[in-house]
């Protein structure tokens, strides 16, 4: 699961990438995909501290 989650978020995260260069850091197709990817961190982070625990 932790490898196919590291996969993902770094599809959206080359996704996020090829937005930016068309639309600009600004434009909402580049918002929305960067919230993709913070909610993608914000899983992988917290699989992260349950493993810790």
């Amino acid at each position: 699961m932790e490898t196919e989650l590291l996969i993902r978020i770094e599809e959206e995260r080359q996704e996020m990438y090829r937005l930016t260069s068309l639309y600009g850091m600004v434009g909402p197709q580049v918002v929305e995909q960067s919230q993709r990817l913070d909610s993608l961190l914000n899983l992988f982070q917290s699989m992260k501290e349950q493993k810790s625990i």
